[in-house]
């Protein structure tokens, strides 16, 4: 389970380096693959957020063999919402910046 985590880090860290490097070249933060990046950042926070209490729950249920209820979405699930209202906030800009790019 903590392998499995640490590879989610990874590929978040990975993602998260892969946008910044792309804004420092320029690249606009409103690019449909750069809000890609994000959603998909955002997607995993969540996702694993909300996995991780549920394998241990059923790790822990099947070593002991009793029923073991253990969920708390914590830290973790909060910074996966604020990321997806991030890319919400994104997209808006993107479509705000296409309607410029139009009218201009």
């Amino acid at each position: 389970m903590t392998i499995l985590m640490a590879i989610c880090l990874v590929g978040v860290l990975l993602m998260a380096a892969s946008f910044f490097n792309q804004i420092s070249r320029d690249v606009s933060p409103f690019d449909p693959a750069q809000i890609r990046k994000l959603k998909v950042i955002a997607w995993v926070v969540l996702l694993g957020a909300l996995i991780k209490p549920l394998l241990y729950a059923i790790l822990v249920s099947s070593l002991s063999g009793q029923l073991f209820v253990y969920y708390n979405l914590g830290f973790l699930f909060v910074i996966g919402l604020i990321l997806t209202v991030m890319v919400g906030v994104f997209q808006y800009g993107a479509d705000l910046q296409k309607s410029y790019d139009e009218t201009v």
